[in-house]
């Protein structure tokens, strides 16, 4: 008697393989824009807390405000005392683009595209609020 495998039997552990990765490789992307959605959030946080912080540095200085712009200088040791600089934001060195990210669109206006979902986020600087406009605000906030 031979000992081995027929032809059909590897065709068949073939198939369930395919069909394990098939699976597997939907759940990767999935989990993918999960991350993105997760890491955008952690983002916009980290643009709330920015504004906050200057504005408590501005209050305990005895001038309380929020900064006129969110990006700024803070790589050559330059203080602009109207920015949160950008070494707090997620977006330092703010490029237009079609990719995935952040992109500045307007004076204190940006967008975060993810997976061909936009959210516009415009800043006030009166209030330090950003209101977000677009398909992705419900997942960011």
């Amino acid at each position: 008697m031979r000992r081995g495998f027929t032809v059909l039997e590897l065709i068949f552990v073939i198939v369930i393989i395919g069909i394990l990765a098939g699976v597997g490789i939907t759940k990767i992307n999935f989990g993918r824009g999960e991350a993105e959605i997760s890491n955008a959030r952690v983002q916009l946080q980290s643009i709330k807390s920015g504004i906050m912080t200057y504005y408590n540095d501005k209050l305990l200085s005895g001038a309380p405000g929020f900064p006129n712009y969110l990006e700024g200088n803070c790589n050559n040791g330059q203080d602009n005392t109207n920015t949160v600089f950008e070494c707090i934001l997620p977006m330092g060195g703010i490029k237009v683009s079609n990719k995935s990210g952040w992109s500045k669109t307007g004076e204190r206006t940006y967008v975060i595209k993810l997976s061909g979902k936009t959210a516009t986020f415009t800043y006030n600087k009166n209030n330090g609020q950003m209101t977000c406009s677009g398909a992705l605000c419900s997942q960011l906030e």
